[in-house]
């Protein structure tokens, strides 16, 4: 079974995720803003980076729109 290491995801937008979890061949589910736009971005993950995986699993992004205030 092959391992990958867990990329730091956080500050990427969807399609940067999209794009690095494809190439590693990781998978990922979304949490919290479902808005695709280059102002939400990635501010937590399920499995730390650095972390050895196999090919194929899923890891939960939490994106987190930045520009938006309490």
């Amino acid at each position: 079974e092959r391992m990958v290491s867990v990329p730091d995801f956080s500050g990427m937008h969807r399609q940067q995720a999209a794009e690095t979890a494809g190439k590693l061949g990781l998978y990922f589910l979304t949490a919290g803003n479902g808005e695709i736009s280059p102002k939400v971005t990635v501010t937590g993950q399920s499995i730390p980076k650095e972390t050895q995986v196999p090919v194929g699993t899923t890891i939960t992004l939490e994106f987190t729109d930045m520009t938006a205030r309490d």
